[in-house]
Order: C-alpha cells, then sequence, then structure tokens
C-alpha cells in the first residue's frame, strides 16, 4: 500500500545536506564512474549530496560564480530529417 504522507513527496529526493527551500532542477544529471570509483561513491549514505557538493565545489576552484544566475543555452538546431522518396522505375513497377 502507498504511503500517502502529504510531507514525503515534498522532501523524498531532497538530500539533507540541502536547505527544505532549496530549488533543484527538473531534470536529473546522470553519469557513468570507473568501477572503483563507483564503488567508493556509493559507499556515501547520501549519495547525492557528495556529488552535489563536489561538483559545487570543482565550479567553484573553476572561478565559476555560482551567484550569479546563468542562462542555460539552448542546443543547437539540427537540421529535420527527411526521408528519401522511391522513385518510380520500369524495375519496381510502375507504368511509364
Amino acid at each position: 500500500m502507498r504511503n500517502h504522507n502529504p510531507q514525503n513527496h515534498r522532501t523524498r529526493y531532497k538530500s539533507p545536506s540541502l536547505s527544505p527551500d532549496t530549488e533543484l532542477a527538473k531534470k536529473a544529471i546522470g553519469v557513468k564512474l570507473p568501477v572503483k570509483i563507483d564503488t567508493v561513491v556509493r559507499a556515501f549514505p547520501d549519495i547525492s549530496g557528495f556529488v552535489r557538493a563536489a561538483v559545487i565545489e570543482k565550479l567553484e576552484r573553476e572561478g565559476i560564480n555560482l551567484e550569479v544566475a546563468i542562462e542555460p543555452t539552448p542546443p543547437p538546431a539540427t537540421p529535420k530529417k527527411t526521408r528519401a522518396r522511391k522513385t518510380k522505375t520500369k524495375e519496381n513497377g510502375a507504368n511509364l
């Protein structure tokens, strides 16, 4: 049976290391790690919090100002692929 605790759905995926009012992105970022690193990271009780802190620390070391709102850049438009049309020839039974 499902747990219908109204507070649970708001905090289920929030890390204990975050304040409750921290807004999270709608989409998650996933990466595959080398096996040895994956084993170490999965040993942490709060994997998301650890990875989140590591990313933030790296961005700060790179000198990226996290206080400035960063506008996401949309991906470049890709040309729409179209199917090649079959041409009628005598070989495929067309009346020419």
